[in-house]
């Protein structure tokens, strides 16, 4: 039989729609999308944040090390992953846990509105 895969939807919050528009040009940015709906358990999860995972994306030519870092939550059962904010690497080491507990207070939301909370 073969493979079907999985449908995902795909959702951006502002702050990573003006976070990535500084970050990576259209191409680069549906590049790294592609690659977050193709393997959402990829990327390790945060410590402590509940399932909310960091994605290590190299930026041009910059390796992993120097390139951006999107923030995400995959919701397993809808198939809904929620993009939460990106940043360059350069531009901060991680998330802090001020950081951490915020974006587990955005999920929590994003749960409560779809009625899983």
């Amino acid at each position: 039989m073969p493979h079907i895969p999985r449908l995902m939807n795909l959702y951006f919050t502002r702050t990573y729609e003006r976070a990535i528009r500084k970050l990576l040009a259209d191409d680069a940015r549906a590049e790294m999308e592609a690659a977050i709906v193709a393997a959402p358990d990829a990327a390790p999860v945060i410590r402590g944040t509940g399932g909310i995972r960091k994605l290590r994306w190299a930026g041009s030519g910059r390796g992993k090390r120097g390139g951006i870092r999107a923030i995400y939550f995959w919701h397993t059962g809808p198939g809904a992953i929620y993009v939460l904010t990106a940043y360059a690497k350069a531009d901060r080491d991680d998330l802090s846990p001020a950081d951490r507990r915020a974006l587990v207070r955005v999920v929590a939301t994003i749960e409560q509105e779809r009625g899983e909370g």
